[in-house]
């Protein structure tokens, strides 16, 4: 039925079934329970061809955006807080002095630009809710990008909706706090104070990132993942998903909580450690030697390889019911 497409329309539309197939395999489903979810195949190109129909009626009362500039100087400014909806924000680092966001506008935009008090702001909402309409979303992909000069010291905050928040490449960020709803919310390559990301029905991913202070992550219905992280303190919670955390040191608490999803570790150390999850398993390796932690283990209706026991000067605590516990400690 979607032959009928052009070839580049084609293409969009399979590009944006594959990212959301392979996020949901991400958060630990199988890839047919992701093929699963998307329903009947065949009711779904027919809704997909009345998108089409009405994106080309005109009917949709949108049109593809013009892309417009805003710059402004960065001396003074401590602060970035950027608010948005249904479209994706990427903060990105650059080598000038200056600030540059690069934004889609139509009639339904309005976007309010101000720098006072040491604060950029930039705060974009949509005059009117038109009905949502998949192909015109895949097509224009709405996204606001934000250059922040290279060596910005300050605090940084981002509150979105129904789109991705996607942060790297920074040294020396300040506090960092990351929302949006409906999609993922992701940093690479970043060191802050803090860091606090929250989304709901996304993941959550941290790639090579430091905190000199505490990280938070926050998720419903997504996965949260780190990848090479380091903090004094960590809380990672989520519902319906998986947590993974690989080569994650941190000097301080470690808690990842979920309800329903895998815990595994791969690598990580820490001198206090919390796994909690439900109706699903925890399993992985810990940097340093068994006789050194305190350990209270239990599941229920599975297997479990952890022994309690008292004396230890550092804590595991992992608990699950319905999943097995395979936790092994290496030097």
């Amino acid at each position: 039925m979607l032959r009928a497409l052009p070839e580049d329309e084609l293409e969009q539309i399979l590009t944006y079934y594959r990212e959301m197939i392979e996020d949901k395999v991400e958060s630990g489903q199988t890839e047919e329970e992701a093929v699963g979810d998307l329903g009947d195949l065949r009711e779904l190109a027919r809704k997909i061809l009345e998108d089409e129909d009405f994106a080309h009626s005109g009917r949709s009362g949108r049109s593809e955006f013009e892309y417009k500039t805003y710059t402004a100087l960065s001396d003074g400014i401590h602060a970035v807080v950027l608010s948005a909806e249904n479209k994706s924000v990427e903060i990105v680092p650059s080598d000038s002095d200056g600030i540059l966001v690069k934004y889609p506008d139509d009639a339904d935009q309005v976007y309010e630009f101000s720098c006072a008090d040491g604060v950029f702001r930039m705060r974009n909402r949509e005059m009117e809710r038109k009905t949502f309409h998949f192909l015109w979303h895949v097509r224009y992909m709405p996204a606001i990008t934000v250059q922040v000069p290279r060596n910005f010291a300050g605090d940084l905050s981002v509150q979105d909706t129904n789109d991705s928040v996607h942060v790297s490449e920074f040294s020396n960020l300040q506090s960092v706090r990351l929302e949006t709803t409906n999609s993922r919310v992701c940093t690479e390559n970043l060191s802050a104070r803090s860091l606090e990301l929250i989304t709901s029905n996304g993941a959550v991913r941290l790639r090579h990132v430091s905190a000199g202070e505490k990280i938070s992550a926050r998720t419903t219905n997504g996965k949260i993942s780190l990848d090479g992280v380091q903090s004094p303190e960590a809380a990672l919670q989520t519902t319906n998903s998986a947590v993974h955390l690989s080569e994650v040191s941190v000097s301080g608490r470690l808690l990842a909580e979920s309800t329903n999803g895998r815990i595994s570790v791969d690598d990580i150390e820490s001198p206090d450690i919390s796994l909690t999850t439900t109706n699903s398993g925890i399993s992985g390796t810990i940097r340093g030697r068994e006789e050194d932690y305190t350990v209270s283990a239990h599941t229920a209706n599975a297997a479990n390889n952890l022994q309690n026991r008292t004396g230890g000067s550092k804590k595991l605590s992992a608990h699950t019911i319905n999943g097995r516990i395979s936790v092994s400690f290496q030097n």
